[in-house]
């Protein structure tokens, strides 16, 4: 079967179970939006060597699958989507992203000030654009909420402890970043390290001007008697 269905070249697409609904629908854009943030993740992944950051973000994009099956299904059909197997978010999903939260806090010594300004390097750039994401699909499920549709509670709790996540894996990683810097700056250079530039080239005249070098075969062959026939006349003229 092909991805190119063409059912949705109309501007349509299906919810849950095959109810058709304009793509600009409520439910659609919520659960594009959290699409969205899954990519992210996805960045978010392929960008950091921080395997505590990895493996909880694997497990996150995991379970946002099961956030985006719940947004697009329709209320009548939650019953039937209960009863053939399916998972919805739950509080025990919330809490797992609050533990983390709490670890990362108590243990880790995450160190900011203020208004945090992203982009200190790669990882925590895509760190912080996965949160403002996460924040976006956020109100975007809340406005679906705010709505006559159902939305689990669990799943707006979710998204909100997610962006806490985000926010203090980026200052994490700036915080390492910090430290590396800091510690290459107060490291004791050797003695050859702290010779000036100038030392080191005056060595390499100093090296370069003693190396014995062989002469060319062609000097040899330079002619010198009009130079000694030149300086013999002079003494002569002087002589006269």
């Amino acid at each position: 079967m092909s991805i190119a269905t063409k059912t949705g070249d109309a501007g349509e697409t299906a919810l849950m179970y095959g109810k058709r609904v304009p793509k600009t629908h409520r439910r659609v854009e919520a659960c594009g939006t959290v699409d969205e943030l899954n990519s992210s993740l996805g960045l978010v992944r392929a960008t950091t060597d921080e395997m505590l950051i990895q493996e909880v973000v694997l497990s996150v994009q995991k379970e946002l699958v099961i956030v985006m099956g719940e947004l697009a299904l329709r209320d009548d059909d939650r019953e039937r989507y209960l009863k053939d197997g399916y998972k919805i978010v739950t509080a025990a999903m919330v809490d797992r992203l609050t533990d983390v939260v709490n670890d990362l806090e108590k243990n880790y010594h995450i160190v900011f000030k203020h208004w945090a300004t992203p982009g200190h390097n790669l990882s925590s750039a895509a760190l912080d654009v996965a949160r403002t994401t996460c924040r976006r699909a956020e109100r975007r499920v809340v406005a679906l909420a705010d709505s006559t549709d159902y939305v689990n509670p669990e799943a707006i709790r979710y998204l909100n402890r997610l962006s806490d996540v985000l926010w203090l894996f980026a200052r994490f990683i700036e915080t390492e970043a910090e430290s590396v810097a800091k510690s290459q700056l107060n490291r004791p250079r050797s003695r050859s390290r702290r010779r000036s530039l100038k030392a080191a080239a005056g060595d390499a005249l100093l090296a370069t001007a003693t190396e014995p070098h062989a002469l060319p075969e062609d000097l040899a062959k330079v002619e010198t008697t009009p130079i000694q026939k030149m300086s013999r006349t002079k003494t002569s003229s002087r002589t006269k």
